[in-house]
């Protein structure tokens, strides 16, 4: 039972206002009784039930990066590889574009490729060309990418990783 204090004033609509705040993620039964008059003093002819859930506990946890491939200062990493990043929790797919997720040669601009997620926690980027042999690439993850709820990454992730010489 959620004891409140109800007002209808002059009005149709009744609202029952909660002493303190509901669950979340938690089922209700409303009831309105027999007792409930109109301004006229009628009564409710029948009693009238339904139920509402409330909404789940709002997500503000930061997706966090759980691994990526090539891990990170790896060598020797095929010059035609795909780089991937996998994330804690699902990740919102509009977040994930050529700008939130870069590859560039240390140092250098990055290069044009394409990004998209995989599954709803893998980012892949996937150079529009070979990588260039004995290079050291950076790939980057910005703090653009959000998941579902909307929470970015905390802080950019970057790592770094080899190809091999020719």
């Amino acid at each position: 039972s959620v004891s409140g204090t109800a007002d209808a004033g002059a009005s149709t609509t009744a609202t029952l206002t909660p002493a303190a705040p509901l669950a979340h993620a938690t089922v209700y039964a409303a009831r309105l009784t027999t007792a409930l008059t109109d301004l006229t003093g009628h009564h409710l002819e029948a009693e009238y039930v339904w139920t509402f859930t409330t909404a789940p506990l709002a997500d503000v946890v930061p997706p966090t990066v759980v691994t990526v491939l090539p891990e990170a200062l790896a060598v020797e990493v095929p010059v035609e590889a795909t780089i991937t990043a996998v994330f804690s929790e699902p990740i919102a797919a509009a977040t994930i574009v050529e700008t939130s997720f870069t590859l560039a040669p240390q140092g250098d601009s990055p290069g044009p490729a394409t990004v998209y997620l995989d599954n709803p926690t893998t980012a892949v980027l996937d150079p529009a060309s070979e990588l260039a042999h004995s290079t050291v690439y950076e790939a980057r993850l910005s703090t653009a990418i959000a998941d579902t709820a909307g929470n970015t990454l905390a802080v950019e992730y970057a790592w770094t990783f080899t190809t091999p010489a020719a």
